[in-house]
């Protein structure tokens, strides 16, 4: 089995991207030292939606890469599995899916805007990343096609 690398990069660029950005929550120390360590956690929820298992095996590989950060809680699930509980809860959301036609497909669509318009979570002060997969024989023919 042959390994197309560039998910791996993509992988790698969206991981370091959201550590970037939640790097200021993880450097905070709380007012208050007899506080339980616990409070100081970064909550990750890492929400995929996955059709030959591509997908889920990215959201794997981001959850591996975001337990090696000290203080970071990282929960994995099906995009629709996710309760309104994950979500309010979670500090950051990490969303995966495959493309169709360079866009995501329509169910996770539905499922992002039953979030905000079902749930009604509100999204205010939360760090988002995003990872996607692609490819096929279009994929390779559409880029050959587009050259100038």
């Amino acid at each position: 089995m042959s390994l197309n690398l560039f998910p791996h990069r993509v992988l790698t660029t969206s991981f370091v991207f959201v550590m970037l950005v939640m790097h200021p929550a993880l450097s905070q120390t709380a007012s208050n030292p007899a506080m339980p360590a616990e409070t100081n956690l970064v909550r990750v929820l890492v929400a995929y939606d996955s059709l030959t298992g591509n997908t889920e095996k990215m959201a794997e590989g981001v959850v591996a890469g975001a337990k090696k950060v000290p203080g970071v809680v990282v929960v994995l699930k099906p995009v629709d599995k996710v309760t309104k509980e994950d979500l309010e809860t979670a500090d950051g959301i990490i969303l995966g899916c495959p493309t169709y036609y360079g866009t995501i497909p329509g169910r996770m669509k539905v499922v992002i805007d039953d979030w905000s318009w079902k749930l009604k979570v509100d999204f205010t002060d939360k760090v988002g990343g995003a990872f996607a997969t692609g490819g096929g024989q279009w994929a390779a023919r559409s880029l050959w096609w587009c050259r100038w």
